[in-house]
């Protein structure tokens, strides 16, 4: 894995270098260091003195904006600290958020955001570039007299579908902000994939990293009050439809008295914890814990890393600690935790469970099959809706016949798991469902899969669910009325 840290200048400019020199030293790949001009010391200033201080660690800012700093400006920085640092810079784009709303700003658009690209890119080429306006040397063609002319790797963090796939059209790499489960990443990356197709490319031309807010906790309760802020943050953005999908629904203030200057950014995160605790309960931090974010304990970290990189590829990992005012020195403590690779070993019950769902959700059946024992027993409900009801045996016959009629029967079937009980050979799934045929609206339910596993295989599944919701997900078609 690569792994990045977010690295806040929330101390002197001094300090923050040396923890640079440290993470280098610990092995992190790049550090990244955000830009706000309230919350933080100068973004450029720190690069420069942590490019003076280090000699091999990639040097990120994560992110800047055309709002509060001019494209010709921030161009000028760029070239300059390309220059000091050996070419070890990369930079990534943002819309703004806390460095643009606190002055009164609106978020940069998506049209605004690609013509302002457009121009950095030219002038870090050294190409002339118009502004225009109405001041004695406005529309005047203009250059960068010191542009290196080196390609910066320039990235777009986002989110949203249509800055997602911007960013596949438009950019180096991208910083995915939108989850850390399978599913999630997958509906990113599929969107960044239409945009770069768009530019004839493929994912594989791009440097693609996954943020996450990261903690290693000590016990799981410590892990869910950690979240709870991030998640009342994402409902006061307006994620209401993405909460609501993983099973969470808020009802947030749009500002929480007693915060500066925000909830995402509390100065004391104890203070955001016991502010957002009366909106959030455990169940939901769980839920939110397990689809967007890397806090919990470490086998909860680690598994998640796992599940994410063995659905979608992703070999970057971009770590933000939730504390904006404390150096990042509990996620470099636990470097080796986020370093993770994939097992060589063979793979635990609960590890060759979790690895199905994955492979189901990514539409990697071969690998779901492969977990299956040739005398497999595949336990349906026994509702005649289903074109699979009852009892399947054999592996062969699952593939040709149950997995295939799935897929001409549901528009969209998805299986979450949020909770995997580990009895041994026995492991039991609970999680959210997310079904929608191919006539009726989509339903969501919970369900519940037991699986009994002999020599790392699947020999028995049976599945429990809402049968009233399925049988009404995959209800006829209404009549159509005679005109």
């Amino acid at each position: 894995m690569t792994v990045g840290l977010r690295l806040p200048p929330c101390a002197p400019i001094d300090a923050v270098a040396a923890f640079a020199q440290r993470a280098e030293a610990a092995g992190a790949d790049v550090v990244w260091i955000p830009d706000s001009q309230f919350l933080w010391r100068d973004v450029w200033a720190t690069a420069a003195l942590v490019a003076d201080r280090t000699e091999r660690i990639g040097i990120g800012v994560a992110v800047t904006n055309f709002e509060t700093r001019h494209v010709a400006v921030t161009a000028s920085a760029i070239a300059s600290l390309d220059e000091l640092s050996g070419g070890r810079l990369r930079v990534a784009l943002g819309t703004g958020d806390s460095s643009v709303k606190t002055i009164g700003r609106r978020p940069t658009s998506l049209r605004a955001m690609r013509e302002q690209i457009g121009a950095l890119r030219a002038l870090l080429r050294g190409e002339q570039v118009a502004f225009p306006g109405e001041a004695r040397y406005g529309a005047r063609q203009m250059r960068l007299h010191h542009a290196v002319g080196r390609a910066v790797p320039l990235y777009l963090a986002a989110s949203g579908p249509k800055a997602l796939a911007l960013a596949g059209e438009l950019c180096d790499g991208v910083i995915l902000a939108a989850g850390v489960a399978p599913a999630l990443v997958q509906r990113s990356l599929q969107r960044v994939a239409e945009g770069a197709a768009r530019a004839g490319r493929t994912l594989d031309d791009l440097d693609i990293w996954l943020a996450a807010y990261t903690v290693v906790a000590a016990d799981e309760q410590t892990a869910l009050r950690t979240v709870k802020p991030l998640c009342v943050a994402m409902a006061q953005l307006g994620a209401h439809d993405a909460l609501r999908a993983i099973g969470i629904e808020l009802d947030v203030p749009e500002v929480i008295d007693g915060l500066y200057p925000d909830v995402t950014h509390a100065e004391r995160w104890e203070l955001a914890i016991a502010a957002a605790e009366p909106y959030v309960d455990d169940a939901d931090a769980a839920r939110f814990a397990d689809n967007f974010t890397l806090i919990g304990t470490a086998d909860q970290v680690r598994a998640r890393i796992e599940r994410a990189t063995s659905a979608t590829g992703l070999r970057a990992i971009y770590a933000l600690s939730p504390s904006s005012y404390e150096l990042p020195e509990a996620q470099l403590q636990t470097l080796p935790t986020l370093s993770v690779s994939p097992r060589s070993c063979a793979m635990s019950h609960v590890e060759t469970v979790r690895e199905m769902y994955a492979a189901f959700l990514r539409g990697d059946f071969q690998t779901l099959y492969d977990s299956l024992d040739p005398d497999v027993e595949w336990a349906e409900p026994d509702l005649d809706a289903l074109p699979y009801p009852g009892v399947t045996v054999g592996r062969d016959v699952i593939a040709a016949e149950v997995f295939p009629k799935i897929a001409e029967t549901y528009e969209r079937l998805e299986f979450h798991p949020e909770q995997l009980i580990d009895g041994g050979d026995v492991v039991t799934v609970l999680g959210t469902a997310y079904a929608k045929g191919r006539h009726q609206p989509q339903e969501t339910f919970p369900f519940a899969h037991v699986m009994r596993l002999r020599d790392g295989r699947v020999v028995r599944f049976d599945h429990f669910v809402d049968t009233n919701k399925i049988a009404r997900t995959l209800a006829p078609a209404p009549p159509v009325a005679a005109a």
